[in-house]
C-alpha cells in the first residue's frame, strides 16, 4: 500500500534530524549509553512528528464505485420542472419520474462491483436506498417532507453514506433553486480535499443534471417592498413586483392589516384590472398611512377566470399559491422621558424643573412630521434624606 503526504514540505523539518545525530554522535561520546540512546529517541520522535505534520496517508486503489444519485423533490420541481440536460421527460410524466428513467438507463449496465445509492431531498434529506448491488429504483421516490429546498444537507447526507473501501460519486438532480443551507460551499469542501503528494483526490466528484422550468403559463406576486420605518400618518411607496410567464389577464388587490385598498380611484371596484406580457412588471402605490405601529400590506393577484374546452381556467396562471406577497412597515412609537429631582418637588417652577422645561422647548420646536417621535416628560419629586 503506497504511503503519500498531503503537505511534503514538512518533511524538510526532518533534515534537521541529521545534524543533530552527527552533533549528538561526537559531543556526547563522554555520556553513558543509556543517555546516548535516549537522544536517539528523541531524534527519532523528532522525525515522527515532521511526518504527522506532513500528513502521512496510505492511498488506496480501488475498482468497486458507489454512485448516489441525489434527486430534488421539492413543490418547485414537482410542478414545474422540464426536461434538461441528461434527462428527457415523457408526455403526462412528471420531472421525477422523468429522473427515474433516466437512472434507470445510466445504470443498466453496472457492473458487479457497482454499488447504486438514493436520496431525495425537499426542505430535509431521505435515504431512499444505501450504495446496494440491487436495483433502488423500483422504490417510491415522489415524497413531500419539510417546506423548502436544503442542497448542501443533502450533499452532505449523501457524501456520509458512500461506504470507506468504494470510490465516490453524486449525482444531483435539481432545479438548483435552495431556500436553506449553502450548496456551493459544501460541494467545494466534498470536492476539493486533496492526498497525497501526487496530488489524488480523497473528495467526492459532484454531477449535476440541472432540472429547468418548463413554464407557460404562471403568474407569481414576487414581492411587496416597502420602507421598514416611516413616520406616523405619513406616505409610503407600496412596490408591487409581479412576473408572468406569458400573458395574462387580472385584478392586482392591495391590503392594509386586511382591510382592501382602492388602488384604482374613479373606477368600480378597489382592485386595479390589469393585463401581463411575458416577464417582470412593477407597480408602485402611494398608500397613506393609518394610526397603529406595525403596518402590514398584502398585494394579491386574482387571475380573469376563462372559458377553456369544456370548463374553465386561469387566464395565464395554473397556482393561486404564489399569488401573494407580504411587506410591513414600522411606525416608532412615542417615547418618554422621566426626571426625578430632590429640589423642586416635581413643580413645573421649581428649582428642579429646569431640564423639563429644555426637553419641551425643544420638542416644541421640532418639524411637524417628526413631532409624534418627540418623548413627553414626566417630573417627579424625590424627597432629600
Amino acid at each position: 500500500m503506497p504511503i503519500g503526504f498531503a503537505q511534503p514540505v514538512w518533511l524538510l523539518v526532518a533534515l534537521a534530524v541529521l545534524p543533530m545525530a552527527w552533533l549528538a554522535g561526537r559531543w556526547f561520546l563522554s555520556m553513558s549509553r543509556v543517555r546516548r540512546w535516549s537522544r536517539h529517541r528523541r531524534a527519532l520522535l523528532f522525525a515522527a512528528i515532521a511526518a504527522l505534520l506532513a500528513g502521512a496517508v496510505a492511498v488506496r486503489k480501488t475498482d468497486r464505485l458507489a454512485v448516489v444519485a441525489v434527486i430534488d423533490v421539492s413543490e418547485s420541481v414537482r410542478r414545474f420542472a422540464g426536461e434538461s440536460d441528461g434527462v428527457r421527460q415523457r408526455a403526462a410524466a412528471g420531472a421525477i419520474e422523468a429522473v427515474r428513467d433516466a437512472l434507470a438507463e445510466a445504470t443498466a449496465d453496472r457492473g458487479p462491483e457497482d454499488l447504486l445509492g438514493v436520496v431525495v431531498f425537499d426542505g430535509r434529506a431521505l435515504a431512499i436506498a444505501t450504495p446496494t448491488r440491487a436495483d433502488p429504483l423500483d422504490r417510491p421516490l415522489d415524497l413531500s417532507m419539510a417546506d423548502g429546498t436544503d442542497i448542501e444537507a443533502a450533499l452532505r447526507y449523501a457524501s456520509a453514506m458512500i461506504p470507506a473501501d468504494a470510490a465516490g460519486r453524486i449525482v444531483l438532480f435539481s432545479d438548483g433553486n435552495e431556500t436553506m443551507g449553502d450548496a456551493g460551499g459544501a460541494a467545494t469542501e466534498l470536492v476539493g480535499r486533496l492526498a497525497g503528494s501526487g496530488g489524488e483526490r480523497s473528495g467526492v466528484p459532484i454531477d449535476v443534471a440541472a432540472l429547468r422550468y418548463d413554464i407557460d403559463r404562471e403568474v407569481i406576486v414576487e414581492s411587496v417592498d416597502v420602507p421598514p420605518t416611516a413616520e406616523a400618518e405619513s406616505v409610503v411607496s407600496v412596490r408591487v413586483v409581479l412576473r408572468s410567464a406569458g400573458r395574462a389577464q387580472g385584478v392586482l388587490r392591495l391590503l392594509r392589516s386586511g382591510q382592501e385598498l382602492d388602488i384604482s380611484p374613479g373606477r368600480d371596484g378597489f382592485g386595479r384590472a390589469m393585463e401581463l406580457t411575458a416577464g417582470r412588471r412593477v407597480e408602485v402605490i402611494e398608500v397613506p398611512l393609518e394610526a397603529g405601529r406595525v403596518h402590514r400590506f398584502d398585494a394579491v393577484w386574482e387571475p380573469r377566470v376563462e372559458a377553456a374546452g369544456n370548463g374553465t381556467a386561469l387566464s395565464g396562471d395554473t397556482r393561486v399559491e404564489n399569488n401573494r406577497a407580504t411587506g410591513l412597515t414600522i411606525t416608532p412609537g412615542q417615547g418618554e422621558v422621566l426626571i426625578v429631582d430632590g429640589v423642586g418637588r416635581g413643580g413645573p417652577t421649581g428649582g428642579g424643573a429646569l431640564l423639563a422645561r429644555t426637553l419641551r422647548r425643544r420638542a416644541a420646536r421640532q418639524p411637524r412630521s417628526t413631532r409624534p417621535r418627540c418623548p413627553r416628560i414626566w417630573s417627579r419629586s424625590r424627597p432629600t434624606t
